[in-house]
């Protein structure tokens, strides 16, 4: 220590601290200080007191000449930790040294500071000081040595200040105030650094130390960006990369590092991918040839892209950069390649974009390489390589070619069966996750569980005991098994798999919930269950284990996923009630109990209910579901299901929908009580079931419509069974079958059963061929449609379908009874387990069909010879021998068709005691039921159970007496064909009264005056004819009636048949079709009028040419009976007037019913003004009326001047419903027969009962009275229709025998003298107040 003290006495001392300071330096040595013989040290020497200063001003004292070791004693100093941050905190030696590197930078005394400086900014915590001392006054010393030129005596101070420089900005607080240092001076200097280049060995290392310091400097996120974008920056990058020759090759390898940098941030990616010349640059380095020296380069490079691809936008113009992916898949194939696990992340991250998937896999190295990779290698390699297959295999075209992929399937199993350890637990669970996006889609999973091992190992995967490291591969087996479980076609053959033994396995999994490990794999399980139990093969095999659904009915009480999924799986093996119901119902725990709980904990709001997937829209879909079996009625009603649903039915949502159909299917038929009224008061609620049945019909499952078109349908899809369960419901209760009706649903009944037959349509919703269920209940509604209701009319309710049916009027709906005989002839009903009960509904439909056809054709055959007659009365009067001829040809038709109706009587007959027999049967199997729950109640002690039995019976008995009162309507209709027969078969016991045969005749000859003749409340001539201003073409010509636009209804004047007035008609085609027996009568009168009285028609309107009066006429017919719904009946009854004929009571009642209509139009007080101002009606003696127009009034008084005319005020007319349908004209009466008649053959007027709309009505209905059929039945007052056809068909038969016996001559006779009367001329008469006249 002697030397030590008198060293720095030296030190201190003017004279001799040149001396002093110099012998520090020799006796230290080259580098360090020699502590054995100077016996001092760095931390002494800096503590003590003075030496620091004293060396300050030996290092500015360029005079003393002692700069040189000065310099070297401080940087040896600057040796010692503490000493470091000593001099980091001096701020006049800094100051001294920041002096000399801005004075003398090309000295070795520049290169001792900036070595001092090197070792003092190698603590973290000293280079913030360092950057903001003084000013920055060091940085700017630091920044001015490497500005300096690249020479010799420059080289050692550039390195070493770019050295201080890069310790700096290690420290993130540093890189960006280096980077913002005096505006980027110090950036300049570092790019003119990287541009001087390699080739003179002064440069090489300062220019490697400047890439590191832009490495460092860029390693920040306020840097990244503005690093990109400094002038010049990427430029002189780029030019290190492309650079062929160097003397480093870490030049390359650095550059690339601060490009990496660079592009680990959100912006510059795209914008490098954007800079011309960059990517390909990278690219190129990564394309070269693989070697020992370019490794690092090529590291570096795919690290570079892989910050690029980590931005999801970047991804697919990546892929798409010329040579990109071809040298990533160089890399892949190259077994020698050392990058691939550099590589294979940019791979990774690029597959996340879905848009390159299927041209990455189509690549042909791509994908074996990876299997190759996967199979051979491990570590990160292969779990690099399996998660790209992943990405891959997560595309909906490239699933399909993934499992066809030779070794794909095989390789993944490989990999999954290795032992599971630290080093495979990711590829296993990788593995698991590419066979996961395999198996998502609608065509692999049925080919996966056919592939040899697969199921055993995902088996073997998730049934072993959880743990924390199989974890996961256990969840991603589980998955794929919910994801095999997705198609319907899988649904089934999973669940039976390996004997059941794999379900039981997926339950052991559902049970072991508590397990920490096992948690998510028990949703999982619960998931797989739910896809399996929507199929309802499996539904009955489910529900049969106990274990499970008590299982399901506990975690209903629990709370998060593993509630909703056993609810949901709950709602699912409901939706086979028809079979599950009984297990449901009777399983431990009240699970009705508890789903009933779960919908009214959320309350009655739907608008706050949890959309989709949520506890209680499946808790409501499994009381929907549970509610269509039969079974269950019962039960729900006593447990006031209806009541829950109440509040939720007059809501608008999906949700109020699965309410309304709830209450549907638990109204059962039963008018009583508060479940019809709930439906009946909230229509709208079967308005959205009828709605539903419509959208479901037109979809296929997957929210399309046909031609791809979207279907905005709010209330989602349901199958199609659901809402036609719920409509067949509906149709046996008697209040909905109208209003069904009226919304189209036969015609929606009608598409199901076709597409069933002809196995069109369908789809994931139900329907088309394969659909037994939803054919059965479309053929069970119709049937039960086709019934007449309880308290209508017995034989003739105009609400039955039945009615529909027998029309055929649509021609897109195929024939009823055709389809009916298919689907009685199908092989899947009659074989079918649950539905094959079905083709008895059929065959009874059927039989109703033919029996309503075979009814009708009885009646038209008794009439049918009445028209043959009728033809032939032009002839009769011109000679007795044709006469003879035309006796002896009516005779053999009147026999023949005689020999008809019996045929078609006796065929309605024997299909009549058919269905008799059916109803019977029937009859006794609900009797037997009835007894045996009468039984049951008596037996049963519990209270609640006992409520359900009283239910089961009282709705029995009230389903037992809509049998009965079937049954009697059936044998009233038989009682009444027997009838028939009887009068077909003993005409000749028939004692015919001549005077009765007379009056009867005298009344058919009177009738067709009566047409000419009579009351006439409105103008009877009139003719439809084209909008205004336009004309009619040969090919078009009765187009107006049909089209939906504008038509003109001309009123004619009785006088000369010219137009009095028009109106215009805004809907032809409905307002013809009121008024069509009206409109056809006044054609055909006008026919025979211009025919038989040779008048002259001047129509309103101009005809095509080629086209005359009569023409016209005839094709007016002709389009009203084709049409406007005039059947065949309707209108052979009216053209009986084409042919001279007389309109029966029947004809009568349909024209009239027509005029009433037309009554309707003229009850208008503005169309009455306008009609009275243009037109009179005028009677005459015979209290014939007519309607002429004023202009014509003189002239038709003087033609009927020999007979006295009345001219008679037209009221208007009150808008009111006539209390009978008849004819404008004077209705016959029926003939008094003078044989006694039996009791049932009495008729009497039915009594006026009160009606809204009857105003001679003033009592409350009393309730019908019942009446006697022919055996003894009970039948109501709406018989008596049926009663008085029966009448009339006896006369008519008596009729016959009269012409028989010889009456003929006078019919004829009759008949010459109306058609003379009817064209014999009048003399003109002269006007006055009264007047007698023929016919105008």
């Amino acid at each position: 220590m002697g030397r030590f003290s008198a060293l720095c006495s030296n030190l201190k001392s003017e004279s001799t601290r040149v001396d002093a300071i110099k012998a520090i330096c020799d006796a230290s040595g080259p580098r360090t200080f020699k502590k054995e013989e100077v016996g001092i040290n760095e931390k002494d020497m800096y503590n003590e007191t003075g030496i620091v200063e004293e060396i300050i001003k030996l290092l500015t004292d360029e005079e003393a000449g002692c700069q040189a070791p000065a310099a070297d004693t401080l940087f040896r100093m600057s040796r010692d930790n503490e000493v470091k941050t000593l001099m980091s905190q001096n701020s006049p030696l800094l100051t001294a040294i920041s002096t000399i590197l801005l004075t003398i930078p090309d000295t070795p005394i520049a290169n001792n500071c900036c070595l001092c400086l090197q070792n003092v900014s190698f603590p973290a915590e000293t280079r913030e000081t360092l950057l903001n001392i003084n000013g920055g006054k060091i940085v700017e010393g630091l920044a001015h040595v490497v500005s300096c030129p690249a020479t010799d005596a420059h080289q050692k101070s550039r390195e070493t200040a770019l050295a201080v420089l890069s310790n700096m900005a290690i420290t993130p607080a540093c890189k960006h105030g280096l980077f913002e240092f005096q505006s980027g001076k110090l950036i300049k200097n570092l790019i003119g650094v990287i541009n001087i280049g390699d080739k003179e060995s002064n440069n090489v290392l300062a220019r490697e130390k400047a890439l590191t310091l832009c490495k460092n400097i860029a390693n920040h996120q306020r840097t990244k960006q503005p690093m990109f974008e400094f002038p010049g920056m990427v430029t002189a990058l780029t030019n290190v990369l492309t650079q062929a020759l160097s003397n480093s090759k870490s030049h390359k390898e650095i550059a690339l590092q601060v490009f990496q940098n660079i592009a680990n941030n959100d912006a510059t990616p795209d914008k490098m991918l954007n800079t011309s010349g960059l990517v390909s640059s990278i690219v190129a380095v990564i394309a070269a040839k693989a070697n020992d020296s370019n490794e690092t380069a090529r590291t570096n490079a795919c690290l570079v892209l892989q910050n690029i691809s980590f931005i999801e936008p970047c991804r697919e113009k990546l892929y798409n950069y010329p040579g990109f992916f071809e040298a990533l898949v160089s890399v892949l194939s190259n077994e020698e390649d050392t990058v691939k696990k550099n590589a294979l992340p940019v791979l990774l991250n690029t597959s996340m974009a879905t848009t390159v998937r299927v041209s990455m896999f189509k690549h042909r190295a791509f994908i074996p390489s990876l299997v190759k990779l996967a199979s051979n290698e491990t570590g990160v390699v292969r779990e690099k390589s399996l998660s790209v297959l992943r990405n891959v295999a997560n595309h909906e075209e490239t699933k399909s070619p993934m499992f066809e992929h030779p070794e794909m399937i095989d390789t993944l199993m490989g990999v999954i069966n290795t032992p599971l350890d630290d080093g495979t637990k990711l590829a296993r669970e990788t593995a698991l996750a590419v066979i996961q996006n395999i198996s998502n889609n609608d065509v692999n999973p049925s080919r996966l569980i056919a592939k040899e091992g697969l199921m055993n190992t995902l088996y073997d995967v998730f049934r072993q005991s959880a743990t924390e490291k199989n974890k996961v591969a256990r969840e991603n087996s589980l998955l794929v098994c919910q994801n095999l479980s997705f198609p319907n076609t899988t649904r089934a053959p999973l669940f039976q798999f390996d004997n059941g033994r794999f379900f039981d396995a997926i339950l052991d999994v559902m049970y072991d919930e508590s397990n920490q490990h096992n948690k998510v794999a028990s949703e999982k399980a619960l998931a797989t269950i739910a896809n399996m139990s929507n199929k309802k093969e499996n539904n009955l095999p489910m529900v049969q284990n106990s274990r499970f659904i008590n299982k399901l009915v506990e975690l209903c009480g629990t709370t998060g996923e593993p509630k909703r999924q056993s609810i949901n799986i709950l709602a699912k093996i409901a939706a086979g009630a028809l079979f599950t119901a009984p297990y449901l119902l009777r399983a431990k725990g009240d699970l009705l109990s508890v789903m009933m709980a779960v919908v009214r904990d959320v309350g009655t709001d739907l608008k706050k209910w949890k959309k989709g997937n949520s506890n209680e829209f499946w808790a409501l879909t499994f009381l929907m579901n549970l509610a269509q079996a039969e079974f269950s009625v019962p039960y729900m009603r006593v447990a006031n299901v209806t009541k829950l649903m109440a509040p939720l039915v007059s809501q608008t949502s999906k949700e109020s929908l699965q309410a309304s159909a709830t209450v549907a299917y638990l109204v059962g038929g039963d008018e009583d009580g508060e479940i019809y009224d709930l439906l009946s008061s909230n229509l709208s609620s079967i308005d959205r079931i009828i709605d539903l049945l419509e959208n479901t019909l037109n979809c296929k499952g997957d929210g399309k419509g046909e031609n791809g078109k979207n279907l905005d349908y709010g209330y989602g899809v349901f199958p199609l069974h659901s809402p036609l369960r719920a409509v067949k419901v509906l149709a046996k209760t008697d209040g909905f079958k109208s209003y069904l009706l009226d919304k189209g649903v036969y015609a929606k009944l009608h598409r199901c059963l076709r597409d069933f037959v002809e196995s069109t349509g369908g789809g994931y919703v139900g329907g088309g061929g394969e659909d037994v269920e939803s054919a059965s209940l479309a053929v069970d509604a119709l049937l039960e449609l086709s019934y007449p209701s309880k308290n209508g009319e017995l034989a003739n309710d105009k609400s039955a379908a039945l009615h529909i049916v027998e029309k055929f009027s649509d021609s897109n709906m195929t024939s009823m009874p055709s389809l009916l005989e298919q689907y009685e002839m199908n092989y899947k009903v009659k074989t079918s387990e649950f539905f094959s009960s079905s083709v008895m509904s059929a065959n009874s439909l059927s039989n109703r069909i033919n029996l309503s056809s075979a009814t009708k054709t009885t009646e038209m055959a008794a009439k049918m010879w009445k028209m043959a007659t009728m033809k032939k009365q032009a002839s009769l009067k011109e000679g007795l021998d044709r006469n003879k001829q035309a006796s002896i040809e009516e005779r053999q038709a009147e026999d023949l068709q005689n020999e008809e109706a019996k045929t078609k009587i006796e065929e309605a007959t024997r299909l009549m005691e058919k269905q008799q027999k059916q109803f019977q049967i029937e009859q006794q199997k609900r009797e037997h039921d009835l007894k045996v729950l009468e039984q049951a109640l008596k037996n049963e002690k519990d209270s609640n159970q006992r409520k359900i039995v009283e239910m089961q019976k009282a709705l029995a008995e009230k389903e037992n007496a809509k049998n009965v009162f079937r049954a009697d309507d059936l044998a009233q209709q038989l009682n009444s064909m027997k009838v028939q027969l009887s009068l077909h078969t003993k005409t000749d016991n028939i004692a015919l009264d001549v005077q009765e045969v007379k009056g009867a005749m005298k009344q058919a000859l009177s009738s067709l005056e009566n047409f000419f003749t009579g009351e006439s409340p409105v103008p009877r001539y009139i003719i439809m004819g084209p909008a205004r201003g336009t004309t009619l073409s040969k090919d078009g010509l009765m187009s107006f009636m049909t089209k939906k636009q504008t038509a003109t209804l001309h009123v004619l004047c009785s006088y000369d048949l010219s137009t009095a007035v028009s109106f215009d008609i805004s809907e032809p085609a409905s307002w013809i079709r009121d008024c069509a027996p009206a409109l056809r009568v006044g054609l055909t009168a006008l026919k025979f009028a211009a025919i038989g009285a040779k008048l002259t028609v001047g129509l309103p309107f101009l005809l095509p040419e080629g086209v005359d009066l009569e023409m016209f006429l005839g094709a007016g017919i002709s389009q009203i009976d084709g049409s406007f719904g005039l059947d065949t009946d309707e209108s052979k009854i009216l053209k009986e007037i084409d042919s001279g004929g007389r309109p029966n009571q029947r004809g009568m009642e349909i024209t009239g019913a027509a005029y009433a209509k037309l009554k309707e139009f003229f009850a208008d007080p503005e169309k009455m003004r306008k009609l009275t101002r243009t037109m009179d009606k005028v009677r005459n003696k015979t209290g014939k009326e007519e309607w002429i127009s004023v202009r014509n009034l003189d002239a038709y008084c003087e033609a009927n001047s020999s007979e006295e005319v009345e001219i008679v005020v037209a009221s208007p007319i009150k808008q009111s419903r006539p209390s009978s349908m008849s004819m404008p004209t004077a209705v016959p009466t029926m003939p008094t027969p003078s044989a006694p008649l039996t009791p049932s053959e009495l008729v009497r007027e039915p009594e006026i009962t009160y009606s809204p709309t009857n105003p001679a009505s003033s009592s409350p209905p009393n309730p019908p009275q019942p009446r006697q059929s022919f055996d003894g039945g009970v039948r109501t007052d709406q018989s008596l229709t049926h009663t008085r056809e029966i009448l009339e068909l006896k006369m008519e038969v008596m009729s016959l025998k009269a012409e028989m016996a010889g009456m003929r001559r006078e019919f004829a006779q009759g008949m010459a003298a109306i058609l003379t009367k009817l064209e014999a001329p009048t003399p003109k008469p002269k006007r006055k107040k009264s007047f007698f006249g023929g016919l105008g």
